[in-house]
């Protein structure tokens, strides 16, 4: 397992579709990928119920991280406020380079001709899902993101609090546009 690429969920709704989207992405990354499924203890117990997910978080493949007060996800505007967060990305997230951000609504095609990793090795700084209007990036539900770029960019510029403009479009709109992809 290399703990230098996360598949990262954060969740705070107990829903029993949990499972089955935690087990899916599991079934389609790239083996050295670790799933860090970020929560409360009410959405571990929902998880906790499939032998396969607690096989998997014996094994350090899934790790089962509460979040911590200071970083709220509790509606769109806290969520964009965290993902956006500094010590998010270069503390809460350390030691992870390569993040592949998820939602319960996303999934990776098995049948896929290509690999995450093969998006890593491109070395792009942001590559997200189409969006369905004209615009750079792609969509932060379902993206990679490099770390370390993120880190920079924040260390440069802040996005305000309560900002119209979702963390997925900012954080886009900061990055230089030759290292978008999507």
């Amino acid at each position: 397992l290399d703990s230098t690429r996360v598949a990262l969920l954060i969740e705070t709704r107990a829903q029993p579709i949990l499972p089955a989207v935690i087990s899916q992405f599991i079934a389609n990354l790239p083996p050295a990928w670790i799933v860090r499924l970020v929560g409360s203890q009410e959405v571990f117990s929902v998880v906790m119920l499939s032998a396969s997910l607690a096989r998997h978080i014996k094994s350090g493949k899934l790790v089962l991280t509460e979040i911590p007060e200071s970083f709220a996800v509790n509606n769109n505007e806290a969520l964009s406020a965290t993902l956006t967060n500094l010590t998010f990305y270069s503390e809460f997230l350390k030691p992870a380079e390569w993040l592949l951000v998820f939602q319960t609504d996303s999934m990776i095609c098995s049948a896929s001709e290509q690999s995450l990793d093969q998006w890593v090795d491109r070395g792009y700084t942001w590559v997200g899902a189409p969006w369905a209007w004209d615009g750079i990036g792609g969509n932060g539900g379902l993206s990679l993101r490099h770390v370390p770029s993120i880190i920079n960019v924040l260390k440069n510029d802040t996005r305000k609090t309560n900002d119209t403009v979702w963390e997925d479009r900012w954080l886009v709109i900061v990055f230089p546009i030759t290292h978008l992809r999507m």
